[in-house]
């Protein structure tokens, strides 16, 4: 098969069949096709397309060059996974020597052992680095505050369902309970349903793991919330965890009035002065022609809530950059560099800021960032007066 996107196909379908996953059509259309929050299977028949001509391929190269191949693969019709299929009648022209079998069951012994090894030593790293994590001011209001944490996700049907397999560490709102049970049925709903934007599912269950990992050696629970069902008492006794996209902010949109980031349905975030003039205009995700490129923008704010509580805000309208950015925010020489940033701006260190960071780069390769605005949020906010105008 010369076709690299054939290739890059069938590693991911055989990946995803060795974990045992059977991937649907739009989570091939996101991972291998690099198609948008606009997808739409009914309209693109691309995946399908060339599943078919994938399977062609494989029943023509087992026809020939691979007829002495002792296992085939094989994708059935009507589905996107393969299956390993053992040749009964296969006979091998010439066999191994003894010892060229004792030695390659030596090696594979061995690269089990080191892989074990290796293993235990990242998860070791990984749980000094994570207490590290939480140390820094970024996170340790969440951490060292007696209030329980939320988590407040998009009202995405699509992604409901995958909440039932939340780590421990997680407690889902009787909201996502209910919810998760329908979400087999209904794809998506709402205020997602527009053409021009489609509430990104698999940044926010992905995004979700991310953080969950973050606070993974802490005492935190974490309790999922669906944004519309969040209210003012929500605020009062919970710090708050947002993620998603600007369609889903509900009453987390009125923290923006502080702010001189703004944004703007559907697909543009604003940098304003003082005076709510607007200075620069940013589009939440370009795309190259070629498709394979990405650009996008991600608000990143922390905020005071009204009970002196935290309020983090991740707000993106882009897959890639919703988890691209939990990442480098659960990386410790980011917090540092950003606390360099804002040492040389402010005298003292802002408790509270927010920032514009555009994300881009290519997928399977690696992204890049760059903090175009990086500026102190105003602790000073009543929103006892922005809930009696409600």
């Amino acid at each position: 098969m010369n076709s690299d996107l054939l290739k890059r196909l069938l590693h991911f379908l055989v990946h995803a069949s060795i974990k045992g996953e059977y991937p649907k059509e739009i989570t091939i259309a996101f991972e291998v096709f690099r198609k948008d929050n606009d997808f739409d299977p009914s309209d693109d028949g691309r995946v399908r397309s060339n599943i078919y001509k994938l399977r062609k391929k494989l029943e023509s190269y087992y026809e020939h060059e691979g007829k002495t191949d002792p296992i085939t693969l094989i994708i059935p019709k009507g589905s996107y996974h393969v299956e390993f299929v053992k040749r009964r009648k296969f006979k091998r022209k010439t066999s191994l020597p003894l010892f060229a079998f004792l030695i390659l069951i030596s090696f594979t012994f061995i690269f089990f052992i080191l892989s074990i090894y290796q293993y235990q030593k990242i998860k070791f790293l990984e749980k000094y680095s994570l207490m590290d994590l939480l140390k820094h001011s970024f996170w340790k209001d969440f951490v060292q505050s007696p209030l329980p944490t939320i988590l407040v996700v998009d009202d995405n049907y699509e992604y409901l369902e995958n909440l039932e397999n939340l780590p421990s560490g997680f407690n889902r709102s009787d909201s996502i309970k209910n919810e998760s049970a329908k979400s087999k049925t209904i794809f998506s709903r709402s205020a997602s349903n527009s053409k021009e934007y489609k509430s990104p599912g698999w940044n926010a269950i992905t995004g979700a793991f991310r953080i969950g990992q973050i606070f993974h050696n802490s005492e935190i629970k974490i309790t999922v919330q669906k944004a519309s069902e969040l209210q003012w008492e929500d605020l009062l006794n919970n710090n708050v965890i947002y993620l998603g996209s600007t369609h889903g902010l509900y009453i987390l949109s009125n923290f923006f009035r502080t702010m001189h980031l703004k944004y703007q349905n559907p697909n543009k975030f604003l940098l304003t002065n003082d005076k709510s003039e607007i200075l620069e205009t940013y589009p939440t995700a370009l795309f190259s022609d070629s498709d394979e490129y990405r650009e996008g923008y991600i608000i990143v704010a922390k905020c005071q809530g009204p009970n002196n509580n935290a309020i983090l805000l991740l707000v993106g309208n882009l897959e890639m950059t919703q988890i691209y950015t939990i990442t480098k925010l659960s990386d410790l020489k980011f917090l540092n560099h950003l606390d360099n940033v804002l040492n040389e701006k402010y005298p003292k260190k802002p408790r509270y800021f927010e920032m514009l960071l555009k994300i881009k780069g290519l997928p399977y390769i690696g992204f890049d960032y760059e903090i175009l605005h990086l500026d102190e949020v105003d602790p000073i906010y009543n929103m006892m007066e922005t809930r009696s105008q409600k």
